[in-house]
């Protein structure tokens, strides 16, 4: 029988509170929730568990331990995949403060070395042209070619091939629908379907919402002196997006006037592993860059997202720029 959230959050409350007891002792410590694991504080260490650990799972866990007055952490991490609690160690090192991870059975991880950029496909200038011509921007990131409209991916090239389609499954689906198109003609089909939902002032539609960040940076790489630098060029992140739904800082380095190097960092809404991953991307690719974080004038910046650079001992620039979509031309019933 299935255990209910309820019971799963008991367990591993329980479950934490022994490894606490174990490794410091009985005493008397503050509980606290946390997503797919439990917190508890102890004379100003936050004890965090959290079971199978998703690459970005540091940021929620220093914004819990900011909130409870915490100055040091330890990341108990249990049927956490190794590359991802190796990846988590990594940038818990980067902490000014002190920041442990460790499995369930007391073993201390060892933070993995940064993420090697990789060369994209080879000998496929004739479809990165044709991505181009069709009005899109190319974009290499973790080996792989991808073409953008509006910061959305709409085709990839990927071992040589070009495959089109909006996420994995509508590129299934292209691949028997479009198959007897040219490359030309495949992404036109795709840009026919979207175009519509995904300009300013657009009606509310998925397309509208989907990987917003990299909207931002669209509008950023065109018009870089919105954040007052000369040039903007994207580069990826240390961590690879998992899909089109998850919220992702899309990433961009550029020059001031004077010639400083900045690290631009597109995100919207309340992503907490915005900083981590931005200071492990910029200590990896640019560690002479200074960071500013770039939000939709729209959706306002929750303090907490920011806050996080305690941690790390720094504090973002924060810029708001114009929302590229503009205003809805209608909201969604629910809204209304």
């Amino acid at each position: 029988m299935a255990l209910s959230p309820e019971q799963l959050g008991s367990l591993r409350a329980a479950k934490l509170r022994s490894i606490v007891t174990t490794r410091s002792g009985p005493g008397d410590r503050t509980g606290g929730s946390f997503p797919r694991g439990a917190a508890l504080l102890d004379a100003g260490t936050a004890w965090v568990l959290i079971d199978e650990a998703g690459p970005r799972s540091l940021g929620g866990v220093l914004a819990w331990a900011r909130r409870a007055g915490a100055d040091q952490v330890e990341l108990v991490l249990s049927g956490t995949d190794e590359s991802v609690a190796a990846d988590l160690a990594r940038r818990a090192s980067q902490c000014t403060r002190p920041v442990t991870v460790t499995t369930d059975d007391a073993t201390i991880v060892a933070g993995a070395p940064f993420p090697v950029v990789l060369d994209g496909p080879q000998d496929v200038d004739s479809l990165v042209e044709t991505i181009r011509v069709s009005g899109c921007e190319v974009i290499l990131e973790h080996g792989i070619i991808r073409g953008e409209w509006l910061g959305l991916e709409v085709c990839r090239i990927e071992g040589g091939a070009l495959d089109v389609g909006v996420g994995k499954s509508d590129r299934e689906i292209a691949r028997l629908t479009h198959a007897s198109m040219s490359a030309s003609e495949a992404i036109a089909a795709v840009l026919a379907q979207i175009e519509g939902h995904r300009r300013a002032g657009a009606p509310f539609h998925p397309m509208r919402q989907l990987c917003r960040e990299r909207w931002v940076r669209h509008q950023l790489l065109a018009e870089p002196a919105l954040v007052g630098v000369s040039e903007l060029a994207p580069i990826e992140t240390t961590v690879a997006r998992q899909n089109l739904r998850e919220d992702h800082p899309a990433l961009a380095i550029g020059h001031k006037v004077d010639g400083a190097p900045v690290l631009v960092v597109c995100t919207v809404g309340a992503d907490l592993d915005v900083v981590p991953l931005a200071e492990d991307t910029r200590r990896a690719r640019h560690p002479e860059a200074t960071m500013v974080i770039v939000h939709p004038a729209d959706l306002p910046l929750p303090g907490s997202v920011v806050s996080v650079g305690e941690w790390y001992g720094i504090e973002p620039t924060v810029i708001a720029v114009p929302p590229p979509w503009g205003a809805p031309e209608s909201l969604p019933p629910a809204a209304l």
